[in-house]
C-alpha cells in the first residue's frame, strides 16, 4: 500500500504516474517552510488579519474569528501561504517560537505548553551537570565561580539529610580534590570540624553538642596581645580552670618606667572599699565580694596614678560601662604592703 503523506509532518508524497507533480512538490515545500524552525506571530490574536503576508502563522486562541479562522479550533496552527489560510497538524513535541511573547511553546496532548514551564518542572532526573559532567556518584555536578541560593519570599535553608546518626552529612573542603577540612555531623549527631594536612588523616578541631562546645586543640588569638575575650557588656559568668591563669611577665617584653610609690598605693587603698554585692543579672542570688570600678577610678584620681587597671568600654562615651583589671590591683596592693612594712620596721624604701 503506497502512502499519500509522510507519517510525521503529513507532507504530500509524489505518486507513481501522477500528473502535474510540481503541485504536490510545491505543497510539500510550503509545509516545510512553515514547519522547519516553526514560528508564529502570536497565539493571542483573536481577529483574523485583513492583509496577512505570505508565511505568517498563528496559533489560534479561544474565540478566534474571521472568514477562514471560523473553520478552525482553538490551538490550531494556521499559516497563510499560496493566498489562503492552511491548517497544519503539528505532532506532539513540536517546538514553536511565539514572536510577541519571545518564548517557545511545545505541542502536547493537552495543547500548547510554554517550554520554560516544562524545563521548570523537570522531575526525576538521573543526573545533571552544569558546566560539568555528572556521574553515578556526583549526580549533580557544577563548575562555576560561585553558586547562589536565594530566598523565594522568606528564608533560605540548605538541608543535608542522612539516614542514621552513624552516617555522615556535611561539607567537604578540598584543594586539588584532596580534602583539607570536613564540617558536619560526621558519624554521630555532633556538629564537628575536622582538618587534615594530607587528605587521609583527620583530627577533630571543634565539636558542638547540645550542652557544650568542645575544643580539641589549644585556643589562641590570631595576633599576640591584640584580641580580647568578651567585653564589658558581654561577660562570661564563670571561667573554670585546672590551674591559675598564666600571665606572661618576661622583663624582655616590658619597658619599665618606674616604681609604684607606696604612698600613692595607700591612697588608692584608702579610697577603695571591698564590698559585698549581688549581680543584678545572672547569678543574682549568690553573694559576691569585690570592688566597684567607680571607687577604683576615684582612688586613682586622688593618687594621680595612670594605670591600666581601670577603663571605659567605649573611651569616646564617658557614660559607657566601666571595667577593672584585678591582676593590676595586685601590684598596687603589693606596693602598699611594702610601704607599711617599711614604716613598721622604720626603714625607708
Amino acid at each position: 500500500m503506497s502512502l499519500q503523506n509522510t507519517p510525521v509532518l503529513g507532507l504530500p508524497l509524489l505518486q507513481s504516474g501522477q500528473a502535474q507533480k510540481h503541485i504536490t512538490l510545491n505543497e510539500s515545500l510550503w509545509r516545510l517552510d512553515a514547519l522547519i524552525q516553526s514560528r508564529v506571530k502570536s497565539r493571542t490574536l483573536v481577529a483574523q488579519p485583513s492583509a496577512p503576508q505570505a508565511g505568517e502563522a498563528y496559533i489560534l486562541p479561544e474565540a478566534a474569528s474571521g472568514a477562514a479562522w471560523d473553520d478552525y479550533a482553538a490551538g490550531d496552527f494556521v499559516v497563510f501561504q499560496g493566498g489562503y489560510w492552511d491548517f497544519l497538524d503539528l505532532p506532539e513535541g513540536a517546538l514553536v517560537h511565539v514572536a510577541d511573547e519571545g518564548r517557545f511553546v511545545v505541542r502536547t496532548a493537552s495543547g500548547w505548553t510554554a517550554l520554560q514551564a516544562t524545563i521548570d518542572a523537570l522531575q526525576g532526573l538521573e543526573r545533571l551537570g552544569v558546566g560539568a559532567t555528572a556521574d553515578a556518584t556526583n549526580r549533580l555536578s557544577v563548575n562555576s565561580p560561585q553558586v547562589l541560593f536565594n530566598h523565594a519570599g522568606g528564608g533560605s535553608l540548605l538541608a543535608l539529610n542522612k539516614a542514621t546518626a552513624s552516617h555522615e552529612a556535611g561539607i567537604v573542603f578540598q584543594t586539588g580534590f584532596s580534602t583539607r577540612a570536613l564540617l558536619g555531623t560526621l558519624g554521630d549527631d555532633r556538629l564537628t570540624l575536622k582538618t587534615s594536612t594530607d587528605g587521609s588523616t583527620f583530627s577533630e578541631a571543634l565539636s558542638i553538642e547540645t550542652d557544650r562546645v568542645a575544643l580539641h586543640r589549644p585556643l589562641k588569638p590570631a595576633t599576640d596581645n591584640g584580641v580580647s575575650l568578651g567585653g564589658a557588656g558581654a561577660r562570661w559568668s564563670e571561667v573554670w580552670a585546672a590551674s591559675g591563669v598564666v600571665q606572661t611577665s618576661d622583663g624582655r617584653d616590658k619597658r619599665v618606667t618606674g616604681l609604684i610609690d607606696p604612698t600613692d598605693a595607700l591612697t588608692v587603698l584608702d579610697a577603695v572599699p571591698p564590698v559585698r554585692f549581688y549581680w543584678r543579672e545572672g547569678e543574682g542570688t549568690t553573694a559576691q565580694a569585690g570592688f566597684l570600678a567607680q571607687d577604683v577610678r576615684k582612688g586613682l584620681e586622688l593618687a594621680a596614678l595612670d594605670l591600666g587597671l581601670w577603663g571605659l568600654e567605649d573611651v569616646a562615651d564617658p557614660s559607657s560601662r566601666q571595667w577593672l583589671r584585678p591582676d593590676q590591683l595586685l601590684a598596687v596592693l603589693w606596693a602598699a604592703v611594702k610601704g607599711l612594712r617599711a614604716e613598721l620596721s622604720g626603714k625607708s624604701l
